[in-house]
C-alpha cells in the first residue's frame, strides 16, 4: 500500500467522527491506518527528520485542515468531535472526496490559507500551502535539503579557489575544530575518509592534476 496522502486522510477521519461522538487522536490514527491497510512497516516508516512517523503527520495535518475549515473542533486535549459544519458535511455528502479544492469552499479555510499566503495578489484566489502528499513538515525539511545543497556547492566552488596548501591548512583547522586528529604528518587521506571529506579533496585537487 503506498503511503496516504494527508489529503486522503482528511476523509477516513471525518468518516470516525461522523457518529457525532468524542473520539481520541490514537483511535483515528489507528482507523486511517487500518483504512489504508499499512503494514507495520509502514506504520514505523518516518519522515527524513527520524522524528516524526509519516502517517502521524499526514494524520495531523488532515486534522489541522479539517479544523481549520471548521469541520471538527477539539474538545478535549487529543480528543476531537464533530462540529454542527461538519455533521451537516457529512450528512450531505457521506460518500464525497474530502480535499483541499472542497476545504476551499469553507470561508474561515480559505482565510487561513489567505493568511498563510502572505504574497498572493489581491483579488486572486488564496491556494493551499501545500500540495498532494507534502505536508508542511515535508515542505520544510525539503527547503532544509535543498539549502544545504545549494550551501555544499558554493562551499566547494569556493574551496576549488584554493591551493593544495591552502586547501590542506583548512582542513587541518576543521579536524582540529571537531576534534580529529590527523594521522601522520602531512597525510590527511586517512583522517579524510573518516570524516568524508574525500569528495571535497578529489574536487578541490583535482584541478591541479590536470
Amino acid at each position: 500500500m503506498t503511503m496516504p496522502t494527508y489529503q486522503e486522510c482528511m476523509k477516513p477521519t471525518l468518516d470516525v467522527l461522523s457518529d457525532g461522538n468524542e473520539h481520541h487522536i490514537r483511535e483515528i490514527d489507528e482507523h486511517v491506518a487500518a483504512f489504508f491497510n499499512l503494514t507495520p512497516e509502514e506504520r514505523q516508516q518516518t519522515l527524513s527528520s527520524g522524528m516524526v512517523l509519516t502517517y502521524r503527520s499526514r494524520t495531523n495535518w488532515a486534522r489541522c485542515y479539517l479544523k481549520k475549515a471548521g469541520l471538527i473542533k477539539s474538545v478535549k486535549r487529543g480528543v476531537l468531535q464533530l462540529t454542527p459544519e461538519g455533521q451537516k458535511f457529512m450528512q450531505e455528502n457521506p460518500d464525497a472526496e474530502v480535499n483541499d479544492a472542497v476545504l476551499m469552499r469553507f470561508q474561515s479555510f480559505k482565510q487561513f490559507i489567505g493568511a498563510r499566503n502572505a504574497n498572493h495578489k489581491h483579488g486572486t484566489e488564496p491556494e493551499p500551502a501545500v500540495h498532494g502528499e507534502d505536508t508542511p513538515d515535508v515542505v520544510f525539511e525539503k527547503a532544509y535539503d535543498q539549502i544545504n545543497s545549494a550551501l555544499a556547492d558554493e562551499l566547494i566552488n569556493e574551496m576549488q579557489q584554493l591551493s593544495p596548501k591552502q586547501f590542506e591548512r583548512l582542513i587541518m583547522e576543521l579536524l582540529k575544530t571537531i576534534g580529529y586528529g590527523v594521522d601522520g604528518e602531512g597525510d590527511l587521506l586517512p583522517t579524510l575518509k573518516k570524516v568524508g571529506l574525500l569528495r571535497a579533496q578529489d574536487s578541490c585537487w583535482s584541478q591541479y592534476q590536470r
